[in-house]
């Protein structure tokens, strides 16, 4: 079986479709079905079940799935080092961060790259629970996430880069929107726009803070994104906890306020990398982050 074996199988499985498969990989609709019977031929079992209308992937097909889409991201990664190391990057950095870390990461990897032209980079964004699977498992060489994502892992070294209070993120459109500073009173019975699980919090996560600050929601829309959580505020739809940097660049017609509750406290916002990682390019990145901290204290 090659790897374009498995871009086939994945496209079928993607689109559940063989038409619309062989339309994305460019081939005829008899090949698809063609290269999908060798397959299973090849691994004597059945990865999909067939009908008139349309077809579905068995549990076995499922499995199947899962792990093609790991190999071929794989492979890519390492046609991308094979290239990268041939044109003179000698060296890989693997990168993740989450949902609210973007502009964390990218404030830090311009000045890294430009003292280390030779160093690949490879950015990557994951669910919190993924991100720090990924560097438990080595996946990642370093994580940018909040602190408290991490306190269960043992052998890390980790610097605290950005500490962000929370803010509240709320339509111009909104009288609140006008106000110099929030309260709980203002957010109690409310509309929130939060992650949801798949992306970023846990639903009892939320749920904690809402009690630890006196407020009670009125009824809590989960996305997956942070542009669905900003656009869908942007229309009005409701309220969103947010970090306060976001206040820094905001493309929406939005309004970033401080948000005044007793007992919150700012979120810091780490890299973290595995003790245990001697790559080069990690422990000079690690570096680099303490002596900016050190600057700007």
């Amino acid at each position: 079986m090659t790897i374009q074996n498995l871009t086939y199988f994945i496209s079928a499985a993607k689109h559940l479709s063989f038409t619309k498969a062989a339309e994305e990989c460019l081939i005829a609709q008899t090949a698809m079905s063609r290269q999908i019977a060798l397959i299973e031929k090849e691994l004597n079992v059945k990865l999909f079940y067939r009908t008139n209308k349309k077809v579905k992937l068995t549990p076995a097909g499922e499995a199947f799935y899962i792990e093609a889409q790991e190999i071929n991201k794989r492979y890519r990664n390492a046609k991308f080092l094979a290239r990268s190391i041939d044109l003179g990057f000698n060296e890989t950095l693997n990168i993740g961060f989450g949902m609210f870390e973007t502009r964390i990461v990218s404030e830090q990897i311009k000045p890294f790259s430009q003292q280390n032209p030779n160093v690949s980079i490879i950015l990557n964004q994951y669910p919190y629970d993924v991100l720090v699977k990924n560097l438990a498992e080595n996946k990642c060489d370093i994580v940018f996430c909040p602190k408290n994502r991490t306190t269960f892992l043992k052998g890390i070294d980790t610097v605290t880069v950005k500490s962000y209070e929370r803010q509240i993120a709320v339509s111009k459109s909104n009288p609140i929107s006008q106000k110099n500073e929030i309260t709980s009173e203002d957010l109690n019975h409310q509309v929130f726009i939060t992650p949801d699980e798949d992306s970023a919090m846990h639903p009892e996560l939320f749920a904690i803070l809402c009690k630890k600050v006196g407020i009670e929601p009125k009824r809590v829309i989960r996305v997956n994104t942070l542009a669905s959580i900003l656009a869908m505020v942007e229309a009005g739809f409701g309220f969103s906890i947010v970090p306060g940097y976001l206040k820094e660049s905001m493309p929406y017609d939005i309004s970033i306020i401080p948000l005044k509750l007793e007992g919150d406290k700012k979120i810091p916002h780490i890299a973290a990398a595995l003790l245990t990682n001697n790559n080069k390019p990690v422990q000079a990145f690690m570096k680099m982050l303490r002596e900016n901290v050190r600057d700007q204290e």
